[in-house]
Protein backbone atom coordinates (compact mmCIF):
# COMPACT_ATOMS: atom_id res chain seq x y z
CA UNK A 1 0.00 0.00 0.00
CA UNK A 2 0.84 3.74 -1.14
CA UNK A 3 1.12 5.38 2.45
CA UNK A 4 2.23 1.51 4.36
CA UNK A 5 0.42 0.66 7.62
CA UNK A 6 -1.20 3.24 10.62
CA UNK A 7 1.65 1.98 13.19
CA UNK A 8 4.11 3.23 10.92
CA UNK A 9 2.38 6.54 10.82
CA UNK A 10 1.68 6.67 14.23
CA UNK A 11 4.68 5.50 15.96
CA UNK A 12 7.75 6.23 13.64
CA UNK A 13 10.66 8.16 14.85
CA UNK A 14 9.59 10.91 11.95
CA UNK A 15 7.13 13.39 12.87
CA UNK A 16 4.35 11.69 10.52
CA UNK A 17 1.88 11.60 13.29
CA UNK A 18 1.85 15.67 12.91
CA UNK A 19 0.45 14.86 9.60
CA UNK A 20 -2.51 13.13 10.94
CA UNK A 21 -4.90 15.62 12.64
CA UNK A 22 -8.26 14.73 14.13
CA UNK A 23 -10.26 14.83 10.82
CA UNK A 24 -7.90 11.81 9.31
CA UNK A 25 -7.58 9.60 12.10
CA UNK A 26 -11.75 9.64 12.73
CA UNK A 27 -11.66 9.03 8.56
CA UNK A 28 -9.54 5.91 9.16
CA UNK A 29 -11.16 4.55 12.71
CA UNK A 30 -14.45 5.21 10.55
CA UNK A 31 -13.03 3.04 7.32
CA UNK A 32 -11.82 0.48 9.62
CA UNK A 33 -15.12 -0.09 11.56
CA UNK A 34 -16.94 0.60 8.58
CA UNK A 35 -14.54 -2.88 7.26
CA UNK A 36 -15.24 -4.39 10.61
CA UNK A 37 -18.99 -4.23 10.89
CA UNK A 38 -19.29 -5.58 7.20
CA UNK A 39 -17.17 -8.81 8.29
CA UNK A 40 -18.97 -8.78 11.67
CA UNK A 41 -22.54 -8.72 10.12
CA UNK A 42 -22.35 -9.79 7.14
CA UNK A 43 -25.07 -11.61 4.99
CA UNK A 44 -24.27 -15.00 5.35
CA UNK A 45 -21.52 -15.73 7.00
CA UNK A 46 -19.62 -13.56 9.71
CA UNK A 47 -15.55 -13.24 10.07
CA UNK A 48 -13.92 -12.13 12.94
CA UNK A 49 -10.49 -11.15 12.60
CA UNK A 50 -8.67 -12.06 15.56
CA UNK A 51 -5.92 -9.65 16.13
CA UNK A 52 -6.76 -6.51 14.15
CA UNK A 53 -3.64 -3.70 15.29
CA UNK A 54 -2.39 -0.64 13.67
CA UNK A 55 -0.08 -2.69 12.06
CA UNK A 56 -2.46 -5.28 10.20
CA UNK A 57 -4.33 -1.65 8.82
CA UNK A 58 -2.96 -0.41 5.66
CA UNK A 59 -3.43 2.85 4.34
CA UNK A 60 -3.21 4.21 0.37
CA UNK A 61 -2.71 7.18 -1.50
CA UNK A 62 -5.74 8.46 0.02
CA UNK A 63 -5.54 7.28 3.31
CA UNK A 64 -8.18 5.00 3.44
CA UNK A 65 -7.77 2.17 5.35
CA UNK A 66 -7.57 -1.71 4.19
CA UNK A 67 -7.78 -4.81 6.79
CA UNK A 68 -4.85 -7.15 6.26
CA UNK A 69 -3.46 -10.26 8.13
CA UNK A 70 -6.27 -12.61 8.12
CA UNK A 71 -4.21 -15.46 9.84
CA UNK A 72 -6.27 -15.72 13.02
CA UNK A 73 -9.51 -14.87 11.19
CA UNK A 74 -12.88 -16.98 11.79
CA UNK A 75 -15.77 -17.98 9.73
CA UNK A 76 -19.54 -17.57 11.23
CA UNK A 77 -22.58 -19.27 10.50
CA UNK A 78 -25.40 -16.83 10.65
CA UNK A 79 -26.79 -17.93 13.85
CA UNK A 80 -23.12 -17.18 15.09
CA UNK A 81 -21.91 -20.74 15.69
CA UNK A 82 -18.33 -21.80 14.37
CA UNK A 83 -18.04 -23.32 11.45
CA UNK A 84 -15.90 -26.33 11.25
CA UNK A 85 -12.80 -24.79 9.85
CA UNK A 86 -11.08 -21.33 9.84
CA UNK A 87 -8.37 -19.76 7.89
CA UNK A 88 -6.20 -20.85 10.99
CA UNK A 89 -6.93 -24.25 12.17
CA UNK A 90 -5.25 -22.80 15.71
CA UNK A 91 -7.44 -20.35 16.48
CA UNK A 92 -10.50 -22.82 16.12
CA UNK A 93 -9.65 -24.65 19.55
CA UNK A 94 -8.86 -21.28 20.81
CA UNK A 95 -10.91 -18.36 22.62
CA UNK A 96 -9.75 -16.48 19.07
CA UNK A 97 -11.99 -15.08 16.63
CA UNK A 98 -14.67 -13.78 19.02
CA UNK A 99 -16.56 -10.49 18.16
CA UNK A 100 -15.77 -9.25 21.76
CA UNK A 101 -12.07 -9.72 21.01
CA UNK A 102 -12.25 -7.88 17.65
CA UNK A 103 -13.75 -5.17 20.14
CA UNK A 104 -11.33 -5.26 22.52
CA UNK A 105 -8.40 -5.10 19.86
CA UNK A 106 -10.44 -2.11 17.83
CA UNK A 107 -10.60 -0.23 21.21
CA UNK A 108 -6.83 -0.79 21.20
CA UNK A 109 -6.52 0.69 17.84
CA UNK A 110 -9.19 3.79 18.29
CA UNK A 111 -7.05 4.33 21.98
CA UNK A 112 -3.48 4.73 19.69
CA UNK A 113 -5.47 7.10 16.75
CA UNK A 114 -6.28 9.59 20.03
CA UNK A 115 -3.27 9.41 21.82
CA UNK A 116 -0.67 8.60 19.75
CA UNK A 117 0.70 5.65 22.24
CA UNK A 118 2.23 2.39 21.64
CA UNK A 119 -0.22 -0.11 23.32
CA UNK A 120 2.40 -0.89 26.03
CA UNK A 121 2.45 2.82 26.85
CA UNK A 122 -1.76 2.53 27.04
CA UNK A 123 -1.22 -0.02 29.71
CA UNK A 124 -0.01 2.54 32.02
CA UNK A 125 -2.10 4.68 31.43
CA UNK A 126 -4.91 4.13 34.68
CA UNK A 127 -7.39 6.45 33.27
CA UNK A 128 -7.75 5.02 30.28
CA UNK A 129 -8.93 1.65 31.95
CA UNK A 130 -10.21 3.40 34.67
CA UNK A 131 -12.74 4.56 32.28
CA UNK A 132 -12.38 8.30 33.36
CA UNK A 133 -10.67 9.33 30.25
CA UNK A 134 -9.68 13.29 30.27
CA UNK A 135 -8.10 15.29 27.52
CA UNK A 136 -4.86 15.00 29.56
CA UNK A 137 -4.41 11.43 27.34
CA UNK A 138 -5.06 13.18 23.75
CA UNK A 139 -2.02 13.30 21.77
CA UNK A 140 -1.07 16.78 22.31
CA UNK A 141 -0.69 17.69 18.48
CA UNK A 142 -4.91 17.31 18.46
CA UNK A 143 -5.28 19.53 21.22
CA UNK A 144 -6.55 23.41 21.10
CA UNK A 145 -8.32 23.50 18.00
CA UNK A 146 -11.94 23.84 18.96
CA UNK A 147 -12.40 20.01 18.86
CA UNK A 148 -12.17 19.13 22.08
CA UNK A 149 -15.29 17.82 23.11
CA UNK A 150 -15.00 15.52 19.81
CA UNK A 151 -11.43 14.23 21.07
CA UNK A 152 -12.97 13.41 24.43
CA UNK A 153 -16.00 11.54 22.95
CA UNK A 154 -13.68 9.66 20.61
CA UNK A 155 -11.94 8.93 24.09
CA UNK A 156 -14.57 7.88 25.27
CA UNK A 157 -16.00 5.42 22.32
CA UNK A 158 -12.34 3.74 22.73
CA UNK A 159 -12.62 3.58 26.74
CA UNK A 160 -15.87 1.55 25.95
CA UNK A 161 -14.59 -0.99 23.50
CA UNK A 162 -11.84 -2.14 26.36
CA UNK A 163 -14.09 -2.20 28.99
CA UNK A 164 -12.90 -5.62 30.98
CA UNK A 165 -16.32 -7.41 30.73
CA UNK A 166 -16.98 -8.05 27.38
CA UNK A 167 -20.50 -7.89 27.34
CA UNK A 168 -20.44 -4.65 28.20
CA UNK A 169 -18.39 -3.56 24.97
CA UNK A 170 -20.42 -2.01 22.48
CA UNK A 171 -20.85 -4.14 18.51
CA UNK A 172 -19.45 -2.27 15.87
CA UNK A 173 -22.02 -1.46 13.87
CA UNK A 174 -22.62 0.90 17.28
CA UNK A 175 -19.40 1.82 17.37
CA UNK A 176 -19.76 2.77 13.20
CA UNK A 177 -22.72 4.90 13.99
CA UNK A 178 -20.70 7.11 16.87
CA UNK A 179 -18.17 7.52 14.85
CA UNK A 180 -20.14 8.43 11.56
CA UNK A 181 -21.40 11.10 13.81
CA UNK A 182 -18.11 12.14 15.43
CA UNK A 183 -16.75 12.71 11.85
CA UNK A 184 -19.63 14.95 11.10
CA UNK A 185 -18.68 16.86 13.88
CA UNK A 186 -21.71 16.65 16.24
CA UNK A 187 -21.96 15.10 19.48
CA UNK A 188 -25.30 13.48 19.61
CA UNK A 189 -25.71 12.16 23.82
Amino acid sequence: MHNGSLHEWLHSNEDKAKILDFRLRVKIALGIAKGLSWLHHGYRLHVTHGSISTRCILLDQNFEPKISNFWEAKIWSKNDTALSWSLFPVAEYSCLGSYKQDMYCFGVVLLELVTGKEPHELASSRNLFDHSPCLLDADKDLLGKGINDLILEFLQLACDCVKFLPNERPTMLEVYDKLKTISQGRNDD
